[in-house]
């Protein structure tokens, strides 16, 4: 999570620069080709948070029937 929130922090920043450098400089082509790169950065980010979360919702099942909770509950409650 940590991760993501860094993330979005520098994009946010980015885009802050962005409309800062563009304000003082009133350079169209300045505005087009950082307004470019910054929509490839927040493109990239959406999707792959969105791809990490599918990742994580189509893992879910699995990890639910390959740890056995009785077993691991018996293990638990067995003296050394």
């Amino acid at each position: 999570m940590k991760k993501n929130v860094k993330r979005w922090l520098f994009i946010t920043a980015a885009i802050a620069v962005l409309l800062a450098w563009t304000h003082i400089t009133s350079n169209y082509e300045t505005l087009v080709a950082a307004s470019l790169v910054n929509g490839g950065v927040l493109f990239g980010a959406i999707a792959s948070d969105l791809a990490g979360f599918r990742a994580f919702i189509r893992f879910w099942p699995t990890h639910e029937q390959t740890i056995d909770w009785q077993r691991v509950q018996t293990l638990l409650d067995q003296p050394d």
